[in-house]
């Protein structure tokens, strides 16, 4: 009787989820992102890469330790991810100095009349350092769709996370309608300056309020269909 107490015990254990510092960061992000304005700050999206590229580092830590290889999405996801990677890199190139100076800028050649400045190099972009900005984003938002799938191999993971990302919703939803219906022009202590009079949560864009809103929609009935499959 004990050792089969002992064996069940290992059992559970492995299959138990396992829910380390990367899950936990990975959470954090999920749930909180929204609230600073929706992120809109630059600051914030560079926050949350620094934040994602410790957690893919602990991720590989904690995989080397455990002794197990690092799985791989679907030949599918793969392919996508390197689409992906494909518009990053352009994104990048874009903004090196000299990079094929037949296709630069036509402003560029303007500006190097206007000042003189014949060594003056150009770029494709006009404005490099907005191409490395939006580029370094969609690396940003592919490292958190890597996260994420490692994070929710396990099913009980999913559901973890899927009653986390419903929950913040509620939250996020219940602090709007109470600002919209107390008739305050507030987002947490500031003034708006934009969409007065339409509930807008913590997020500035009513639009992208709404695109958030209809996500928690479609989390929420997945759980409620999960259940009454049940």
């Amino acid at each position: 009787m004990f050792e089969a107490a002992i064996a069940r015990s290992e059992r559970a254990s492995r299959s138990a989820p396992v829910r380390g510092l990367p899950f936990w960061l990975f959470v954090g992000l999920l749930l909180f992102s929204p609230l600073p304005f929706a992120s809109v700050s630059a600051v914030w999206p560079a926050l949350y890469g620094v934040v994602l590229a410790v957690a893919v580092m602990l991720y590989l830590v904690q995989r080397w330790r455990q002794g197990k290889a690092v799985a791989l999405p679907q030949p599918e996801l793969l392919a996508a991810s390197g689409l992906m990677l494909g518009v990053i890199l352009w994104g990048y190139l874009q903004s090196l100095p000299g990079f094929l100076p037949a296709l630069h800028h036509p402003v560029w050649a303007q500006t190097r009349a206007l000042l003189e400045l014949p060594d003056l190099q150009g770029a494709l972009s006009l404005v490099p350092e907005r191409s490395v900005q939006v580029a370094t984003h969609y690396l940003t938002y592919l490292v958190f769709a890597w996260l994420a799938f490692w994070c929710s191999r396990r099913s009980r993971n999913q559901l973890l996370l899927l009653k986390l990302f419903v929950a913040a919703q509620a939250a996020y939803a219940g602090y709007g309608l109470i600002v919209y219906f107390a008739g305050s022009e507030m987002i947490l202590w500031f003034e708006k300056d934009a969409y007065r009079g339409v509930l807008t949560s913590t997020f500035i864009n009513r639009n992208s309020y709404a695109t958030y809103a209809g996500l928690g929609t479609l989390a929420a009935l997945a759980l409620i269909l999960r259940y009454l499959r049940h």
